[in-house]
């Protein structure tokens, strides 16, 4: 494990009185005056019955837990998701072109790539990473051990994660088959760029070749997960082929995916990152790296034990890497390693059944999703920062006005915030839609207001958002803390508590607007599905001079949305 840069504290718990009170503040704007008082009487009653003995017990959970009080639930959380994780779990990364030569081969992207994660790999093993701080405060390191060798294991009710460290090889995937190819030595020698080149081609002249293909593995990965752990406990308890292939496969540090396709439209290039045919994919690992024909390359991660400021840390080294190492170097060792293997498979009459079924359900699922990439060129962060403005929340006020235009009304919205200046931190829930918040968009709409009353509504707004940051970097956020009660109180056998049953609380965690800032200089878009099947899903991209959003939906309405926001600066600005 690495060890962080100084003494990192342990996640605070809120205190039962504070995170009331904040709850309603940040659900008020989504209720009716009726509901408002149903809900704040609730909430009293809450305090005075049941909260403070289920709060008792969280104190207590958190004196006994090495991690925190908050750590075990959430792992959990993901792992008991029985929806497919395709789309819903696993989001992507577009990777910015390589900078000496923008019209890379698939191969010389997909090797240089390959060697700077294994070189981040190497240094995590031997201990030479660096310590994360933020603004001098030291990061809590302890997800960079769960990027490597991490596949999600299916199971009947609730998945497991295992890690495997010690591997050596990783998986190549290409026409839908995968291969395994060894790249480390056991003294973590690294095979030399030119040859994993070599072998790279040698797979695509292999799975160009007229011949007997086996059928496409990955495919039931993006099934929903009960009915995935059904199609691999068939594939355990039948041929032993079929067993040794998916250990190689969920042993492997990580996976290589070089499709036939050379997407140039970003819309395309996004819904290929993110789901792809489903066939030549094992949605299942940690990491899986995608480069198509032209070079383009993404990253689809499965983010159980590790979040998105975690996988940027490695992007960055790896883009280094690749500057660094350009043209090819055979520095590297060159110790003997067989020729890539194709892996067998051997599948029944009904497992073939199995494998139609999960192509229909793909289809159907990547049919319904609906992608828009909204791009803002010589407007950043740092145009943003000469107006006194956080981009961040001007971002998501531009979120709250756009949707409040369309539909007339606000709902609940979700922003991600990194917390691992404490021990095991992963993230909050920041709550864009504050009162504040509120009445901005409801200023912004309202031709009878003057333009330097909008202007002061969005200052207002704007100061709001950033004490709401400061609050959740505080580990005083509200969801967590509700969340961790909600558990108690079903591990207790007590679900009936009144205030979680409230259409009030319901509303609060159906979050309509899904969104997450996660973005450096090395990444060009990223993105993520919908949460709720009425819902959106904004993933966005700050950098000095230039934004990007993708924004999803299940309901053909993404462009209608990207359109709204991208008239949003100019309302306000101009």
């Amino acid at each position: 494990q690495v060890q962080p840069g100084g003494n990192v504290p342990r996640l605070p718990l809120p205190s039962l009185e504070d995170t009331c009170k904040r709850y309603i503040d940040v659900v008020s704007p989504l209720l009716s005056e009726k509901e408002l008082v149903e809900t704040k009487q609730l909430v009293s009653n809450f305090l005075k019955e049941s909260g403070p003995e289920l709060q008792k017990h969280l104190q207590k959970r958190d004196q006994e837990s090495p991690t925190s009080w908050l750590h075990a639930y959430w792992d959990d959380s993901y792992l008991s998701f029985r929806d497919p994780i395709t789309i819903n779990i696993n989001p992507f990364f577009l990777l910015c072109e390589h900078p000496n030569d923008a019209k890379l081969r698939q191969v010389e992207r997909a090797s240089s790539l390959i060697t700077g994660f294994a070189k981040f790999f190497v240094r995590l093993k031997t201990g030479k990473v660096s310590p994360d701080f933020e603004r001098n405060v030291p990061l809590w390191m302890s997800q960079y051990s769960n990027l490597f060798g991490g596949v999600r294991i299916p199971r009947l009710g609730h998945d497991k994660m295992e890690y495997h460290h010690d591997s050596t090889h990783i998986i190549v995937y290409c026409g839908g088959e995968p291969y395994t190819l060894q790249i480390l030595s056991k003294d973590l020698q690294i095979l030399s760029e030119d040859r994993i080149t070599m072998a790279l081609a040698n797979i695509i002249k292999q799975s160009n070749e007229p011949r007997f293909r086996y059928p496409p593995v990955g495919i039931f990965t993006s099934l929903p997960r009960d009915d995935w752990a059904r199609v691999r406990e068939q594939l355990h308890k039948g041929d032993p082929l079929n067993r040794l292939s998916l250990e190689e496969i969920e042993k492997a540090l990580f996976v290589v995916c070089l499709d036939r396709s050379s997407p140039t439209n970003q819309e395309d290039i996004s819904k290929r990152l993110l789901h792809g045919d489903g066939r030549n994919r094992f949605f299942d690992k940690t990491l899986q790296i995608i480069v198509f024909r032209n070079g383009v390359a993404g990253v689809n991660m499965e983010h159980t034990g590790f979040d998105g400021h975690t996988f940027l840390r490695l992007a960055q080294e790896a883009h280094t890497e690749t500057v660094q190492s350009f043209p090819h170097s055979s520095s590297f060792s060159t110790f003997q390693v067989a020729a890539p293997r194709r892996l067998e498979w051997k599948f029944t009459e009904n497992l073939e059944r199995e494998l139609v079924a999960a192509e229909k359900k793909f289809e159907e699922q990547i049919n319904s999703l609906d992608i828009s990439v909204l791009r803002f060129k010589d407007f950043g962060r740092k145009h943003l920062a000469h107006l006194k403005c956080s981009a961040d929340a001007f971002l998501q006020l531009a979120f709250q006005l756009a949707y409040y235009m369309i539909y007339e009304r606000s709902d609940s919205t979700y922003e991600s915030l990194m917390t691992k200046q404490y021990r095991f931190g992963r993230t909050e829930t920041l709550r864009p839609l504050t009162r504040e918040a509120f009445e901005f968009v409801r200023k912004a709409t309202d031709e009878q207001i003057s333009s330097r009353d909008k202007v002061k509504s969005l200052r207002t707004a704007l100061a709001a958002h950033g004490n709401n940051v400061k609050m959740c970097k505080m580990g005083q956020g509200v969801d967590r803390h509700l969340f961790a009660l909600r558990r108690i109180a079903s591990d207790l056998g007590r679900d009936q508590d009144q205030m979680f049953k409230h259409p009030s609380y319901l509303r609060f965690n159906e979050i309509i607007l899904s969104t997450s800032n996660c973005g450096s200089e090395t990444v060009v878009l990223f993105g993520f599905g919908p949460v709720s099947p009425n819902g959106y899903g904004v993933g966005y991209v700050i950098n000095e001079h230039d934004i990007a959003l993708v924004i999803t939906s299940f309901h053909r309405r993404s462009v209608l949305v990207s359109s709204r926001i991208k008239s949003y600066p100019l309302r306000i600005l101009c």
